[in-house]
């Protein structure tokens, strides 16, 4: 026995590796046989301050072993040990183990009340005694995070910091610890600078530290990511995004250098958060495809890293879907939510809180989808694993979800369901809510509109006066924003007038005339508040007001012209519908942080966010004393001063983000060009309208949308000679054209398309049904009349263009095999990988025709490496046609992120030209020409990108855009833009180039190159005078002349000198 004891003491005596090494060799006898030697060799010697460190194995290897009284051995342990001595040291150091026993078994009440002990023994400990004091109130704190004692994690994390704090010798681990949990409770309160106050002081404790590779890389990489998330919340994307990747790649240094530490499952499980937390901000930037590669890059990971039904892998597994929803992939998205939901079925109810978000995300798709039963399944299901996660309590995120079924129920005739769901939130809200409260407004609206959708048009009306009644005693009416508070009138006010429609005789002018004037009303307050929103949620809820006010305004409106025939209506009409438009464009310029506009000081950029960052955080201020109203008085008086000084000022500027879009069809009629019909297509409660101009007449036309999408869809699927596309193509101009063909008598058109039509070449629809595409050279719109494109009425103008001294300027990267190879030699990190720019199309024939015409009309060409974002920022500006021949990306869920692609030489070189960047450039020119479009039909908010693209270089100078509706083929493109500079050269208008361009090329082409896929989709944008290059005909012949002068001087000289000699 004693020799046994003796070589136990030679393995491990003063220290447990050798038990841990068992334990890890899955060894669990002989661990429970080493526990006991050392146990009875340390009681034996009296060594109780080693004996203490053994207290904790006792009941670590009984649960191993599948021993449900693990506990209480240790237990047993531990009182054996106080019997033994009374040394504070001793104790505590069993005291600290029991709580980690505990915690790591989910007994927190019993791991608190350890630590609480193992506190009181720190404070009598001789040796170190304010780190441990510290690390035990650290327990205390995060003992009480778990059990959701939030007033506990405070009081006990701002102990342990205070602790720190008062100890020169603070351990950085000690001071993270107590700074991180500090800081997540302020985060939590909101307290955003007081968080960052308390990871920074956890940082700079970590920031020179020699420790383990906890303290150099786990700890700051935890501290990171939570400070990266308010950063977020706080709209500083580009902040956020730098120290998420920082804290990335010490995720991953730590995760290669440990790979057997105990807390590895915890580890990798943040790395992967950070990387979703990285997606989320992406998502906000609009950049959904670079958060897609992340989010599917944890769905793999997570595969890898954790058991396979796990709720891990049911986490990152309903991150995707939540991706590929936000993308508008309902199908995958739905394929993986149930996949999630099958490993959820395999593990504990405990975690159902993990698939209420999931399921209530595929009720929303199924709707998407019209399969409306299993929609209903989902939402009921979404509701029982919130009452599973907590029985008859109603959380935020609950309430959300019930608003949403109420909704859906409602719509889809569930009328019980609808009633017990609004029921529902109307009590739980006045449960909590005083009647002034705003939520209990919300409810009431809420109400209304569920009573709207099921007919109930009397209830209806009741709810909404409810809503009026109670903002109208609201005593914010009379203090701070009144303004803000008179847009919550928006939709209590819509749903009253809507169910009033339904209930009055429509024909009878004076009714309707009333609703209208009570919308219009409405609509001047959001127009008078909408320049005050500054964050993406403020404006995206904002414009979820306006959307449904402006539709059923123009439904009325139209109606009341129809009745009518007064100018007044229509004039309305267009006003709204064009000013629809531009709502959507500025708020998309208003969530990037670090955009600019050329023009305006930078100073006069932060004034204009400063002002508005105030005027939101008083209004959503819900204690305001005497002080914060006269501040926000001030303060609102002060931005009506800023605007007006920047309408002086920066006129061009004003108009662009604050000016209400208002013109007179006088006003509309007077800027388009002689002998030029404007055609604007627009949508009406899904009602399809052609609006007619000319300079001397205007009309309204009624057309038949019905299967218009499948018909364009039908129509764009002609890559080869399919009989159902050369009929869709008649359809479509029997649909779109010929009802009001007989009033069109200008050569010139310019087309406004709406909604679907973005997708539409019109110049492809046939006056009859065609047996080949050859035909379309004498049998289309395109033989008839030359056709531009604009995205707004307001736009459409006739005014003089600019003479540039510079004719022609070009750029284009091939991206060919060796600029790609080059590129993913630079890359060290394969999450940062730009998958989209090694999957581009090489161009050699861009290549070829920038170089060809850089040369006929004496301008500059950059190709390839040399085709750099920063050198077109720096040489683009003043030419007659700027030249782009790289990749163009029109994004159409995110319209500001549509893009020019750029060489790309580096890991760090930002080759991206977004369009919310252009606002800050000077590309002053009469033509800018982008040849390719990498995006194919756009499927999502058709057209969206093009008029965000359109828009931006309008603003930056161009005049006009000649670009692509969809995926062309290069060399196609190539040839057309030949042909088309070649009139231009020649002195044609550019609509007439473009037109004449096309018609010789389809006479030139053979096979497949016939169809509208290769040709159709370039279209001109804006303005279409005739470029006045150098070197036109009159210019060459000049010059010829003079050259042929020069020559017969020559000539006469040498006979002169002939003559002299003879």
């Amino acid at each position: 026995m004693c020799t046994t004891t003796l070589q136990a003491q030679n393995k491990s005596v003063f220290n447990t590796q050798y038990i841990d090494q068992l334990i890890e060799n899955d060894s669990l006898e002989k661990a429970e046989n080493e526990l006991h030697i050392q146990t009875q060799y340390y009681t034996n010697n009296k060594q109780y301050d080693s004996l203490s460190n053994l207290v904790y194995y006792h009941g670590r290897i009984a649960l191993l072993k599948g021993d449900n009284d693990f506990f209480h051995k240790s237990k047993t342990a531990l009182e054996k040990l106080k019997s033994l001595t009374n040394n504070p040291d001793d104790i505590y150091n069993a005291y600290a183990d029991m709580s980690t026993l505990t915690v790591d078994n989910g007994m927190y009440q019993e791991s608190y009340d350890f630590n609480k002990l193992g506190f009181e023994q720190a404070e009598k400990s001789s040796t170190d005694r304010l780190n441990k004091m510290a690390k035990r109130a650290y327990g205390l704190s995060s003992t009480s995070y778990f059990m959701r004692k939030f007033d506990l994690v405070k009081k006990h994390g701002l102990e342990a910091f205070k602790i720190n704090q008062s100890n020169p010798k603070a351990t950085a681990t000690n001071v993270y610890s107590a700074c991180n949990i500090v800081g997540l409770m302020m985060q939590n309160e909101n307290k955003l600078d007081s968080a960052l106050y308390y990871y920074n002081k956890g940082f700079d404790a970590l920031k020179n530290t020699k420790g383990s590779l906890n303290e150099r890389y786990y700890y700051p990489a935890v501290l990171a990511g939570n400070m990266a998330i308010i950063y977020m919340n706080q709209g500083k994307f580009s902040k956020s995004l730098k120290i998420q990747e920082n804290a990335i790649r010490n995720y991953k240094i730590y995760i290669d250098s440990s790979a057997k530490s105990s807390n590895m499952s915890n580890v990798k499980y943040n790395y992967l958060a950070i990387i979703n937390d990285m997606g989320s901000n992406y998502v906000k930037l609009g950049q959904v495809e670079r958060a897609l590669n992340l989010f599917e890059y944890n769905y793999k990971k997570a595969k890898a890293y954790f058991p396979d039904n796990s709720i891990q892998q049911i986490i990152f597994i309903n991150q995707f879907a939540q991706g590929k929803w936000v993308a508008h992939d309902g199908e995958e998205a739905l394929r993986l939510i149930n996949e999630s939901y099958k490993k959820f079925k395999n593990i504990s109810e405990d975690y159902a809180g993990y698939m209420t978000y999931a399921m209530g995300t595929k009720a929303n798709i199924l709707e998407n989808m019209d399969s409306i039963a299993a929609a209903y399944d989902a939402y009921q299901l979404s509701d029982a694993l919130f009452e599973t996660v907590s029985p008859g309590s109603y959380s935020h995120d609950r309430l959300t979800k019930l608003r949403e079924s109420a909704l859906f129920y409602s719509r889809n005739g569930y009328e019980k369901e609808a009633n017990i769901a609004t029921n529902k939130v109307l009590e739980v809200v006045n449960k909590t809510a005083t009647q002034e409260d705003l939520e209990t407004i919300k409810a009431n609206n809420l109400m209304a509109e569920v009573q709207f959708n099921l007919k109930n048009y009397n209830a209806a009306i009741s709810w909404s006066e409810k809503s009026l009644a109670l903002l109208e005693k609201n005593k914010a009416l009379k203090s701070t924003d009144s303004a803000y508070w008179q847009t919550l009138k928006a939709m209590p006010l819509l749903y009253k007038s809507k169910a009033t429609y339904k209930r009055i005789d429509t024909t009878n002018v004076k009714a309707v005339s009333d609703i209208y004037n009570t919308l219009k009303n409405s609509i001047d307050i959001l127009n008078t508040s909408s320049s005050k929103y500054i964050s993406n949620v403020d404006k995206s809820e904002h414009l979820s007001k306006m959307k449904p006010v402006l539709n059923f305004t123009m439904q009325i409106s139209l109606k009341l012209y129809e009745m009518t025939k007064d100018s007044l209506y229509l004039e309305q009409l267009i006003s709204m519908h064009e000013s629809t438009l531009y709502s959507r464009i500025r708020s998309k310029l208003s969530i990037r942080e670090n955009i600019q506009f050329k023009d305006v000081p930078q100073d006069i950029l932060e004034k204009e966010n400063t002002l508005k960052n105030t005027l939101k955080r008083l209004r959503n201020d819900i204690n305001l004393d005497e002080n914060s109203i006269q501040q926000f008085i001030n303060t609102n008086n002060e931005w009506l001063i800023f605007l007006d000084d920047l309408k002086k000022k920066y006129p061009k500027y004003y108009n662009m983000r604050y000016k209400t879009i208002k013109q007179s069809l006088g006003n509309i009629q007077n800027n388009i060009p002689k002998n030029t019909t404007v055609i604007r297509y627009l949508y009406i409660n899904s009602n399809l309208y052609a609006f007619i101009a000319t300079e001397k007449s205007t009309a309204l036309y009624k057309l038949n949308s019905e299967n218009l999408e499948a018909q364009i869809q039908l129509a764009s699927n002609n890559i080869t000679e399919k009989d159902s596309s050369k009929k869709a193509l008649h359809q479509l101009y029997k649909q779109l054209w010929e009802p009001f063909e007989t009033k069109i008598t200008t050569k010139n058109i310019i087309i406004i398309p709406d909604g679907a039509l973005f997708n539409l070449s019109f110049e492809c629809l046939t006056f009859k049904e065609i047996n080949s595409f050859k035909e379309l050279e004498t049998n289309s719109l395109l033989s008839k009349y030359s056709i531009s494109y604009n995205y707004s009425l307001l736009l459409v103008d006739n005014k003089k263009t600019v003479d540039y001294q510079n004719d022609f300027i070009a750029f284009a990267p091939e991206f060919n095999d060796k600029m790609k190879t080059d590129y993913k030699i630079a890359i060290t990190d394969s999450i940062a990988i730009d998958k989209t720019y090694l999957k581009l199309i090489p161009q050699p024939f861009s290549v070829d025709l920038a170089k060809e015409f850089s040369q006929l009309f004496n301008g500059t060409s950059f190709i390839n490496e040399k085709a750099s974002k920063q050198i077109f920022k720096n040489e683009a500006n003043e030419h007659k046609i700027i030249h782009i021949g790289t990749h163009a990306e029109s994004n159409n869920i995110t319209p500001e992120l549509s893009r020019l692609i750029f060489a790309k030489n580096d890991d760090n070189e930002d080759n991206s030209l977004y369009t919310y960047e252009i606002y800050n450039e000077n590309l002053n020119s009469n033509l800018a020409i982008l040849t390719a479009c990498e995006t194919g039909k756009p499927t999502f908010q058709a057209g969206e990108g093009m008029i965000s693209l359109a828009h931006a270089f309008n603003y930056a100078g161009s005049e006009s855009i000649l670009t692509s509706l969809w995926k062309i083929d290069e060399q196609s493109s190539a040839k057309i833009i030949e042909l088309f500079y070649n009139n231009i050269k020649n002195g044609l208008p550019k609509d007439k180039a473009l037109q004449q361009a096309k018609l010789d090329y389809i006479a030139q082409a053979e096979g497949r190159t016939v169809t509208p896929q290769y040709w159709a989709g370039l279209v001109l944008i804006g303005d279409v005078s005739p470029i006045a290059l150098q070197t036109d005909s009159n210019t060459i012949f000049y010059w010829l002349f003079a050259m042929l002068g020069l020559v017969l001087l020559i000539v006469l000289v040498r006979k002169l000198k002939t003559k002299n000699k003879n």
